[in-house]
């Protein structure tokens, strides 16, 4: 996929969530970040987590498009903290249209598929990941 599809829906996740007062009420200033890791050491908990899963630009497309699904997951050592924030992320992100940049557009609303929720062990210490893989589309106006 292309990086710079990356670069413009992950500022959107990024923009979506840093604003959203439900999201930042649960993780204060923790962190929103692509990439998926969780670490007893490098930050503290809870925290977003974004990373591309499948798709890219559409080649059938008179204009440029993009089709593409990421996988937004909340990591917390605390179940019910980290229910709250995964539901935090789905609605700032189902809510309301997304803000892409470069002048791409949404074309269909963000969609919710598959989450999930599982438990995790590092160094010994347990922490919880609740993720959702969100479809994103956009084309450039």
């Amino acid at each position: 996929m292309a990086q710079h599809i990356l670069q413009v829906i992950g500022t959107a996740i990024y923009s979506r969530l840093s604003n959203d007062a439900g999201v930042t009420s649960i993780i204060q200033n923790n962190g929103i970040w692509l990439g998926a890791a969780v670490s007893k050491t490098e930050v503290s908990v809870p925290y977003v987590v974004f990373n591309w899963m499948a798709g890219g630009e559409l080649n059938d497309s008179p204009k440029p498009a993009f089709d593409v699904q990421i996988l937004v997951d909340a990591i917390s050592d605390d179940l019910g903290e980290c229910m709250s924030l995964a539901n935090a992320i789905r609605t700032a992100l189902l809510e309301q249209e997304p803000l892409y940049s470069d002048g791409y557009k949404a074309y269909a609303p963000i969609t919710a598929i598959d989450p999930y929720m599982e438990r995790i062990m590092v160094e010994g210490i347990q922490f919880w990941r609740i993720g959702t893989i969100y479809r994103f589309r956009g084309i450039q106006e």
